[in-house]
């Protein structure tokens, strides 16, 4: 009886400790391949975008240099999408919400003060039917105002040349809500 309990003790050992699966590893044998044009393009249109962004914050020092002395505030916001805006007329009037169709005035320009659109469009709000910064802008804004943006290329034209815009270009656009 001792002898088969022992049997009994030493199989039930050795299919505990015996039939075990292996761990599963990190494939440490795999190479990852980097497709080094992608990364080089991303790094180019990252710096290209640090770029953009210096040439807004010199443009908004141009203004404040243009300021009178008794103005302390500056005349631009920073808004969380990486656009600059300021509100050129206020209204009381409900914030415009998304999935809400509005006439808005646009007129963009380059930095330099070129004029490249002038327009009147009907947008819905949240369909990307207009340039990013606008998109962006535009749920910030009450029916009838009146607001300046400068945007970096990436939320304005991005790479891509337009008939009047050169790829990589910084803008300026007034927007009113009609």
């Amino acid at each position: 009886m001792r002898k088969q309990y022992l049997i009994i003790t030493g199989i039930v050992i050795l299919l505990l400790t015996g039939c075990h699966r292996t761990r599963p590893q990190a494939p440490s044998n795999k190479h990852i391949e980097t497709d080094s044009a992608a990364v080089e393009m991303m790094m180019l249109n990252y710096h290209l975008a640090e770029a953009a962004d210096a040439d807004l914050v010199r443009y908004i020092k141009n203004a404040i240099d243009t300021l009178s002395a008794g103005q302390s505030q500056l005349p631009y916001t920073l808004s969380q999408w990486g656009f600059w805006y300021k509100t050129l007329q206020k209204t009381d009037r409900p914030r415009l919400t998304n999935g809400q169709t509005v006439n808005i005035s646009m007129q963009i320009y380059t930095l330099s003060g070129t004029l490249v659109l002038d327009t009147e469009e009907t947008v819905e709000i949240g369909k990307r039917q207009v340039l990013m910064a606008v998109e962006q802008m535009l749920p910030m804004m009450r029916e009838k105002e009146q607001a300046e943006v400068l945007s970096p290329w990436y939320l304005g034209y991005g790479s891509t040349e337009t008939e009047n815009v050169p790829p990589y270009t910084n803008l300026q656009i007034l927007i009113e809500v009609l």
